[in-house]
């Protein structure tokens, strides 16, 4: 692998981990804010709400695709343990070929609705609804990346042995 490629691919990855951080961050201090206002000052901050979810539903998306790179997302491993290595190689391509045109799906949905939401604002901010919706297809082109990366892998480790 190209050393500049890796590089690039580690920084982008970081990036997106600090974007999540910054995300739920952002959600949390603002929920936090919106409950002193409320409760405390008695002066709520109208937007509160609407940002909190924007914020929350990016990082939920950018969220799984990090989970989703680093393969640790929840599996049952215990009857493909029992399996030959070879065998559970290649269920595990057969599997990640599923997620792959799975996430394929979700992508293209993504950006339809994106498209189709275009018009809609939101009440307090007044953003358009595609952004909220772009989340989808932002995460699942993630997801497909680390797929074809994960797949790539284990076709290479099958072919070593």
């Amino acid at each position: 692998m190209n050393t500049k490629t890796s590089r690039f691919g580690v920084g982008v990855e970081r990036v997106i981990d600090y974007v999540c951080i910054a995300l739920m961050s952002v959600a949390f201090g603002i929920t936090f804010a919106h409950i002193i206002g409320r409760y405390v000052l008695r002066a709520p901050i109208f937007f509160s709400e609407e940002l909190a979810r924007y914020c929350f539903i990016w990082a939920s998306m950018l969220g799984a695709s990090i989970v989703h790179r680093n393969d640790e997302h929840t599996s049952v491993t215990y009857f493909v343990g029992l399996l030959p290595p070879k065998v559970g190689k290649i269920l595990y391509i057969a599997r990640s070929v599923i997620i792959l045109l799975l996430l394929i799906g979700l992508f293209y949905q993504g950006v339809r609705l994106s498209y189709v939401r275009r018009g809609l604002r939101l009440a307090a901010l007044r953003w358009s609804w595609t952004w909220l919706y772009s989340s989808l297809p932002a995460g699942a082109l993630l997801m497909i990346f680390s797929t074809v990366k994960h797949i790539r892998t284990k076709v290479r480790e099958l072919r070593a042995h």
